[in-house]
């Protein structure tokens, strides 16, 4: 029976979660700034938000919501900050 806990306790979430023990590095989602491999890090889990930046995030069609300039600065950082200051979490 012991044994049965042990496996339960140790290997269960080890299966559920094979990546349980990774952890990102702030310089490991810096090195995500291409186009094609735009990482930012929000709470420490980590996003690859390339397929977004691409898209048309404005209510007018046809134009361009964001252009790549404007989220250059953003890539490969930690933006929890930024999250939490916009929703008033943070003094």
């Amino acid at each position: 029976m012991n044994a049965l806990n042990i496996f339960y306790i140790v290997e269960v979430g080890r299966l559920l979660c094979p990546n349980f023990d990774k952890a990102w590095m702030t310089t490991e989602v810096a090195e995500h700034t291409d186009d094609s491999d735009w990482w930012v890090a929000v709470q420490g889990q980590v996003y690859n938000m390339s397929n977004f930046i691409h898209g048309d995030h404005s209510d007018i069609s046809g134009t361009a919501g964001n252009a790549g300039s404007d989220l250059e600065e953003l890539v490969g950082h930690d933006l929890t900050n930024y999250f939490l200051r916009r929703s008033c979490l943070l003094p």
